[in-house]
């Protein structure tokens, strides 16, 4: 109801001026009535915090590639540029304003934000920070943040490690069969740990075992896989149906493979499936003999495909692999020769 009165105020008021006169007005109007009211009860209640932090996430939720992606770049970029000016303004101090020290932090997603970069008039002037987790140690923190806060009786993470789980999996050290079974993000390993503590109280367990980790990477890897749905934002028909065509397939494919797997024949559109594929990180690229590498914050795709390309002319071979991530729940079979997989 705000709203429409604000509306209502403002077509009341626009008629007979020009373009550059109307967006003075709507201005005007906007700071006179609601945003100067909700600064000043903002200033009293907040002035005293030693800092005040905003965080706007979730702007992805209804994204998709068939929407006007021109039109939605203008909007996000509008609310990205206007972020450091509405910090600005609250840390002046005036007779009718009080000072507050805030931030406003905007939450996106790396292939929402790489893709609507190009739609951006000056990318230089956009303040934006990537959010890299290539130093595994810092997702582990995250674990050890988590129950150090829920558990006071821990002293050191040691202890953590050393008394509530196991010390290898599958003839591994844990943390190294972490790294390279989850893509690197929080909210990855927040669920396998998170999976694998409920089966241990499920099962009666005193502390995380082999067999509640091995339980939970196939809740994680369908975990992975569905959380690819929406990062595809409609740029593939019949996605989910078309990752299960990789069912029981090999850990490493040819190019040949992939295309029978994609029922595909055109070679443009296999390139961009693929591609695809391998921004989601599904897939990674052979980048030297059995060492794949995959998109990430690490290193810029565009090497990775120049490296990929050169040793696909040298051997006139191309092949990719299977993200681990996915192995478990699509039954993927491991190729026995050793292999390097970089993702992180």
């Amino acid at each position: 109801m705000r709203l429409e009165n604000i509306l209502e105020n403002i077509i009341e008021k626009k008629e007979g001026y020009s373009l550059e006169d109307k967006r003075i007005k709507i201005s005007e109007i906007l700071h006179e009535t609601v945003i100067s009211n909700l600064r000043f009860h903002l200033g009293k209640i907040l002035n005293k915090k030693e800092k005040v932090i905003v965080l706007i996430d979730n702007l992805d939720k209804t994204w998709s590639d068939n929407e006007d992606l021109e039109q939605l770049s203008l909007l996000l970029f509008g609310l990205l540029n206007v972020t450091h000016k509405i910090s600005d303004d609250f840390k002046k101090q005036n007779y009718k304003h009080n000072s507050v020290n805030l931030a406003l932090i905007v939450f996106l997603r790396s292939d929402i934000f790489s893709r609507i970069l190009s739609f951006a008039p000056e990318q230089d002037k956009i303040p934006f920070k990537h959010m890299s987790w290539n130093d595994t140690s810092q997702l582990f923190r995250v674990i050890e943040n988590r129950i150090e806060y829920s558990s006071q009786s821990i002293a050191s993470p040691e202890e953590l490690w050393n008394q509530y789980f196991c010390k290898t999996i599958n003839g591994v050290s844990l943390k190294e069969y972490v790294e390279k079974l989850i893509l690197p993000r929080p909210r990855d390993i927040v669920f396998l740990f998170k999976a694998a503590i409920q089966e241990s109280i499920n099962r009666g367990h005193t502390i995380v075992e082999e067999a509640d980790f091995l339980e939970a990477e196939y809740l994680y890897s369908q975990y992975a896989l569905q959380s690819l749905l929406p990062e595809n934002g409609g740029r593939i028909e019949n996605f989910e149906s078309l990752l299960y065509d990789f069912a029981g397939e090999k850990s490493i494919l040819s190019r040949l493979e992939i295309e029978k797997c994609l029922g595909e024949t055109n070679s443009d559109t296999c390139n961009n499936i693929i591609e695809i594929l391998c921004e989601l990180t599904f897939l990674g690229k052979e980048i030297r003999e059995n060492e794949f590498e995959f998109y990430s914050e690490r290193r810029n795709k565009a090497i990775i495909n120049k490296l990929a390309l050169k040793y696909t002319e040298r051997t006139n071979n191309e092949r990719y692999m299977i993200n681990n991530a996915f192995h478990k729940y699509l039954e993927i079979e491991k190729v026995n020769h050793n292999t390097l997989q970089k993702q992180n």
